[in-house]
């Protein structure tokens, strides 16, 4: 009697993730969207080298702040 393989389904797609822009940046740096931590840190990145995070409310420029005193992020590079 022959015996059957299991058939396997490829797993699915992940929908494709979005940009970054400073929307998202700030969604995920309030927590409104969930991340992984690499992406967290990304966005904090963004608004750090966009310089967004200096505009907006207070606790994004101490906690960008806090980031690059940390090591985690760095600011931005200077153009000569």
């Amino acid at each position: 009697m022959p015996t059957s393989k299991p058939t396997s389904k490829p797993p699915p797609v992940p929908p494709p993730t979005p940009p970054m822009d400073a929307f998202r940046a700030t969604m995920i740096a309030e927590g409104e969207e969930e991340v992984d931590e690499a992406t967290y840190i990304a966005a904090w990145q963004h608004l750090i080298d966009t310089g967004a995070c200096w505009q907006l409310q207070g606790w994004f420029g101490r906690t960008a702040m806090t980031l690059i005193e940390d090591g985690v992020c760095t600011m931005p590079s200077r153009s000569p």
